[in-house]
């Protein structure tokens, strides 16, 4: 189900891989990261589903970075992009920002244990939740 905007991934120059499902790239002239799967096995099809349901239920958070859209090849959704993940990992100073955040995801019932380094903080200060 579409809930975001839908791009063809012929329209994305990869630029790295950092794992076969994550990779970073340009679209319309910016940088993106992509949460992808990477073949037809079941598992990694699972894995993308997962990253977009956790994506979806962020939103109106503020805890994600901002996500651009669905990933689509051969008309079939096979990921999601968001604007690039700058920033910095959660330092101890942190932890009013961090605890925040945990009671917000706790108040839509949605706390899955963050782990810190899935834990950013970004360029303009506030907490940006990786791997959802």
């Amino acid at each position: 189900q579409l809930w975001a905007a839908s791009i063809d991934e012929s329209e994305i120059e990869i630029t790295t891989w950092i794992t076969c499902e994550e990779r970073q790239g340009r679209w319309n002239n910016q940088d993106v990261d992509l949460y992808i799967a990477w073949n037809n096995e079941t598992s990694s099809y699972k894995w993308a589903n997962g990253q977009m349901r956790g994506y979806r239920f962020l939103q109106g958070l503020d805890l994600c970075y901002e996500i651009l859209g669905h990933v689509i090849f051969k008309g079939r959704i096979i990921g999601i992009m968001t604007e690039p993940s700058n920033g910095r990992l959660v330092e101890k100073q942190d932890r009013t920002l961090v605890y925040t955040a945990i009671s917000r995801l706790e108040e839509r019932r949605l706390y899955d244990s963050p782990r810190p380094e899935n834990i950013m903080i970004s360029r303009d200060g506030k907490i940006r939740l990786l791997a959802v």
